[in-house]
């Protein structure tokens, strides 16, 4: 992965302190075709080992840029992820993120 500078106020660092506090539980499950409906940049879901985040708001700060990680959205991510950059702890990283979990009846590319 090519790190991009980011634009002033959208490091990593700023991405965690602006979602301090702000951890999502829940076990709501969601069907692969909802997310795949989710496939813009304003409207931006994606999964990550069984996990369905909206990233809508962490695309700014996306140290590969926007276009990196809109490649990933609307799909499950897992594989490209992990082909990128498997030493980064996502689920630290998204927490404020998380919307759910797979269904398990329609799990595909984990």
């Amino acid at each position: 992965m090519i790190k991009k500078p980011s634009s002033p106020g959208y490091s990593q660092v700023d991405w965690l302190r602006s979602k301090r506090n702000k951890t999502r539980t829940t076990t709501v499950p969601i069907r692969m075709e909802q997310v795949k409906q989710h496939n813009r940049k304003d409207d931006a879901w994606l999964v990550l080992r069984g996990k369905v985040y909206d990233v809508t708001e962490y695309i700014p700060f996306h140290p590969g840029g926007e276009a990196e990680i809109c490649r990933a959205i609307g799909k499950d991510a897992t594989k490209l992820f992990l082909a990128k950059h498997p030493w980064v702890n996502a689920e630290f990283l998204l927490s404020a993120c998380l919307i759910g979990y797979l269904s398990e009846d329609c799990r595909e590319g984990v």
